[in-house]
């Protein structure tokens, strides 16, 4: 409780120039918050600012021993360190969904706040709206030579009744629509195999 009620101020910039989605609301410079509530945004709004004030206030050695209970290899100040394979972004839902690491109040917390963001992309433009999906979407725009591309991350557990399922997907193009489509089908083919196998 001590580290949650903790206040840290902003002193940070504001978050990435290329994020995709910008938060739909992020901390203000100067302005004072709890951890928890770091927490909350860093997650139900996707606030890169809000992770960045956690992570400069979190000691290193702490978050180091995270990655190193999870089988996580990190080297600090690797620029593509934040670009992590679907085999190890899945890892992250599957301890939450079985409360593995933290426990079941904990778990279950964080699933929920997962459940609150960014519901209808990637994922989940698929999804009927009366079945849970607990994701995490990312998105960015770049440069590559002369040409924009887009590059999209979405993972997470769809709730599927009686039968939950876990899919990750990443796909980039130069077309924010045409990876969006991509996304949209891949979810909805799975989704509809599901239905095909369970309902009854």
């Amino acid at each position: 409780p001590a580290i949650r009620d903790k206040q840290i101020t902003n002193t940070l910039p504001l978050g990435n120039s290329d994020e995709l989605l910008p938060p739909k609301a992020q901390i203000v410079k100067g302005e004072t918050y709890t951890v928890q509530d770091l927490v909350e945004r860093m997650i139900r709004y996707s606030d890169d600012a809000a992770a960045d004030l956690l992570l400069n206030d979190i000691e290193k050695s702490s978050l180091n021993e995270v990655f190193s209970d999870l089988g996580i290899s990190f080297i600090e100040g690797n620029e593509s360190a934040d670009a992590i394979s679907l085999k190890l972004y899945s890892l992250f839902f599957r301890v939450l969904h079985n409360s593995t690491y933290l426990n079941n109040e904990f778990s279950e917390k964080a699933l929920a706040l997962l459940a609150e963001s960014n519901g209808g992309l990637g994922l989940g433009a698929s999804i009927p709206k009366e079945v849970t999906l607990v994701h995490k979407y990312e998105g960015r725009k770049y440069l590559d030579g002369k040409d924009i591309r887009y590059e999209i991350y979405d993972c997470g557990i769809v709730y599927y009744p009686g039968n939950p399922y876990l899919l990750c997907v990443s796909a980039k193009g130069p077309s924010l629509d045409g990876v969006e489509k991509f996304f949209k089908g891949i979810s909805k083919e799975v989704y509809m195999e599901m239905e095909f196998k369970y309902k009854k």
